[in-house]
């Protein structure tokens, strides 16, 4: 059949086929056409168009099963040429892409793979008010510490010393001493903890003597022998009237806050001697953070 011309409207009130390969040629005012043909294909289907002309900027989607609608389009970016190694980051609030060197990146983001996912190289972190959560404890050089292997639970280094105390007799202190309980030489020195899980570290020196027979020498805190009754020292020998220079160091843990006094203090293993120490004996107070 030849090619024919229609003028007019035309209503077909039957399905109308194209034969294979054939095209339905729409044209516009001048010599401009458009042709819509079926491809080859396995199977046959039906495309059912909207019932209206859609939105400006809406697209035409399909349900699978060859009816359409118009949706509103979602999502949006430029992707532009970017450079070897840098990270794409919007660097305004527009839908541009930029790679340049420099990204400020807001949020909470997650980063997650093996050891060296992340390598930094002659660079630094500006955290300004953020920080860095769920780090590993470090184990090894190199490796970044944990808020609490540096800090302990009330905020000090550990191993730190946080509070000092130093004090000196200003006169020779005497005591009579007895073979049941320690007395204490002098008045002592006070130091005022800061943390519960604290150690102190206690010196003590000086030159002391004894009138008659040996004693035993300890520290106390407060009514408490930190030696557990045994003493430190035992250096008097049986004659008496020995002057001997001590010192006595000892890390103490008195799990408490607010003031501590720790005393020099004597028992007698026979008899009820005199026990002297000079007004240079001194105490040196130390609370180390744990």
């Amino acid at each position: 059949m030849s090619n024919y011309t229609i003028g007019g409207t035309w209503t077909f009130s039957n399905d109308t086929t194209l034969a294979s390969s054939k095209k339905l040629i729409l044209t516009d005012n001048t010599t401009n056409t458009l042709g819509i043909k079926a491809t080859n294909s396995t199977t046959s289907w039906t495309l059912s168009l909207p019932t209206t002309a859609g939105l400006n900027t809406q697209v035409l989607t399909t349900d699978g099963s060859g009816n359409t609608s118009w949706v509103s389009q979602s999502g949006s970016g430029t992707v532009n040429a970017g450079t070897a190694t840098h990270l794409s980051y919007y660097a305004t609030s527009s839908n541009v892409i930029s790679d340049a060197n420099g990204a400020s990146i807001n949020g909470s983001y997650t980063f997650t793979g093996g050891a060296g996912a992340i390598t930094m190289s002659g660079s630094t972190i500006a955290m300004g008010t953020n920080k860095i959560t769920g780090l590993a404890a470090g184990t090894a050089n190199g490796d970044a510490l944990r808020y609490e292997q540096i800090l302990n639970a009330a905020g000090f280094i550990k191993g730190s010393i946080i509070t000092t105390s130093f004090g000196q007799f200003s006169a020779q202190q005497t005591a009579s001493l007895n073979t049941s309980t320690y007395t204490n030489i002098g008045s002592g020195q006070a130091i005022t903890l800061k943390a519960n899980t604290s150690i102190v570290k206690v010196t003590i020196g000086g030159t002391m003597s004894i009138n008659a027979n040996s004693a035993t020498v300890t520290i106390r805190r407060g009514t408490t022998d930190i030696s557990a009754g045994s003493g430190f020292i035992n250096t008097f020998d049986s004659n008496g009237n020995i002057d001997q220079y001590i010192t006595m160091s000892y890390y103490d843990s008195p799990a408490t806050t607010g003031s501590v006094t720790y005393n020099l203090a004597a028992k007698a293993t026979s008899g009820t001697p005199s026990f002297f120490a000079n007004n240079a004996t001194f105490f040196v107070l130390e609370e180390l953070a744990q």
